[in-house]
């Protein structure tokens, strides 16, 4: 894999930035940052700019000599350029805030640079460090207050980078247990959005533009890890990942696996769920990523198996280390002869593979008993525990 650097550079606008083009300048950056798995922040002061960008070496040199040849742009300088262990901002995009002169100057690192009236292109390497601890660090985060749009009172206005946990709308998680019925244990707890009063995620959908699935996918991860950590997860966590666009997976991937360190929760305790049907764009170039993070520890489940487009050839692509039988597959399979011939051969294909399966969706005892006798041992559904909204529910384990 292509070493991890981070890039620091300032420039000048060519021309006053319009908070229209500020917006355009933002949402054009978030694609391509997210193609290239590309993180950072940015700042925008008095005409000038501050960004660092982080990511694999190859692809912030193209996109760096990109933004030299930008017309926006003019006295681009590079202060800092050199490799990093791991991302300071592995779960930020692209998002629009303003902070005025008197947050600014509350803020210790911003508080001597802003208000002094300095300018972005006249930073050295040693002053750029001081500010970047400064939004590093996340001493900003509870002394700014941020709105969709500037302010009408003008002053000083800075645009930033925001964190991806701060998307819109607001969202908390329940938690539904994975349990293994050979050893009586939860293997796992699946992270489930839900809004901040328990909605169900179809009622917060159509708040969800498309141009802001990114940002609320990977924001979604990064709260869901954070949450399942302070309530004391000690197993695997499950969490979902649509993958609107190819293009998406290296940013919200890393930015994963960044949250899930922060947090404690080694990477091979991190099992993404990958639901096909969603998925916009060629599934190789998905695989060829995922492939590149297994080295981390991180595991792949498909979801739903068994209903819509995720096949038998999914697990030669995507080679995943579980697969979840779809609930729908599993309705009253214990009395449907059809369905259990197909169940039958997806778990000895499994088998023959190495995949673990689960089987999701289980809701009565003859849906269990029915696949316990077909050898699988890891079971989610109603039949066990219902999902807990922000708590790690104790599960039914049967004895059958």
């Amino acid at each position: 894999m292509d070493p991890l650097i981070h890039l620091i550079y300032c420039s000048a606008a060519t021309a006053p930035m319009t908070d229209e083009g500020l917006q355009t300048l933002l949402a054009a950056a978030r694609a391509k940052n997210a193609r290239l798995g590309v993180t950072g922040m940015l700042l925008h002061e008095n005409g000038s700019f501050f960004q660092v960008l982080e990511g694999p070496g190859a692809a912030l040199r193209t996109l760096f000599e990109e933004i030299k040849q930008d017309p926006r742009h003019a006295k681009v300088a590079t202060i800092i350029n050199e490799p990093i262990a791991k991302r300071a901002f592995g779960e930020w995009t692209m998002g629009y805030s303003t902070a005025s002169a008197a947050d600014l100057d509350r803020i210790v690192g911003l508080n001597d640079f802003f208000t002094g009236g300095s300018s972005f292109t006249g930073i050295n390497p040693g002053r750029a460090k001081k500010l970047l601890a400064a939004f590093r660090d996340g001493r900003w985060r509870t002394k700014v207050k941020y709105t969709a749009k500037p302010d009408a009172a003008g002053g000083s206005r800075t645009s930033i980078m925001q964190p991806a946990t701060m998307a819109t709308p607001k969202v908390s998680f329940a938690f539904q247990p994975v349990i293994d019925t050979q050893t009586s244990t939860v293997a796992a707890y699946e992270a489930i959005v839900r809004g901040q009063n328990n909605e169900e995620f179809p009622q917060i959908l159509p708040l969800i533009g498309d141009s802001e699935w990114s940002y609320f996918d990977t924001g979604c991860r990064a709260i869901a890890i954070s949450m399942a950590a302070k309530l004391g997860l000690d197993c695997a966590l499950h969490l979902n990942f649509v993958a609107r666009r190819v293009d998406d997976a290296h940013c919200a991937i890393a930015a994963s696996l960044d949250a899930a360190e922060k947090n404690g929760i080694e990477p091979s305790r991190i099992v993404l769920r990958i639901d096909q049907d969603k998925l916009i764009g060629e599934r190789q170039g998905l695989a060829n990523i995922v492939e590149e993070y297994r080295g981390a520890g991180l595991r792949i489940s498909i979801d739903h198996f068994g209903a819509g487009r995720a096949s038998l050839n999914m697990l030669e692509l995507m080679r995943p280390e579980m697969i979840l039988l779809d609930g729908k597959l599993i309705r009253d399979i214990d009395s449907n002869g059809p369905r259990q011939a197909i169940v039958r051969g997806i778990v000895r294909t499994c088998r023959d593979l190495g995949i673990d399966i689960v089987t999701e969706g289980v809701e009565t005892e003859g849906e269990f008993l029915w696949c316990a006798d077909e050898g699988i041992e890891l079971f989610q559904g109603f039949f066990f525990a219902k999902p807990g909204f922000e708590h790690l529910p104790v599960a039914f384990y049967p004895t059958g």
